[in-house]
């Protein structure tokens, strides 16, 4: 008869099974019901280890044994919100006589030149709704 194999979730590499209902964590000794999934050690992981990447979306050919341990990757940069002045600067760069402004004016009449449009195109509504959208 062929050996029989089956795939487990790389999440088990962070716990160790305790029995067909609970598994303990290797970080923190926590135990953590898993019901038969592994939605409860990812959310354990998410929400107490942010710094330990598991992906339990891969999956390896073998059962998780108890030497192995997770693998720790320094988080990731955090993105950082504008400060009050960068985010007014960003604005005013759009503003009439702004740098962004005056960029796009410079763009939208070689496009009208260009490509023979009107100049009375960009008084059109559905012009200017997709300027609106475009711009914010």
């Amino acid at each position: 008869m062929p050996k029989i194999t089956y795939k487990q979730a790389k999440i088990w590499s962070s716990f160790d099974k305790v029995d067909s209902l609970t598994a303990r964590c290797k970080l923190c000794k926590r135990i953590v019901k898993t019901a038969g999934n592994t939605s409860n050690m990812a959310a354990h992981m998410k929400n107490n280890h942010k710094s330990v990447v598991v992906d339990i979306t891969q999956i390896s050919p073998s059962p998780p044994s108890s030497n192995q341990s997770p693998t720790v990757i320094p988080p990731s940069p955090q993105i950082m919100q504008p400060s009050i002045e960068d985010a007014i600067s960003a604005v005013q760069a759009y503003s009439a006589g702004g740098s962004k402004a005056e960029q796009l004016d410079k763009i939208l009449l070689y496009w009208i030149v260009r490509n023979e449009q009107p100049f009375s195109m960009v008084e059109e509504e559905g012009f200017k709704l997709f300027c609106s959208h475009a711009i914010g």
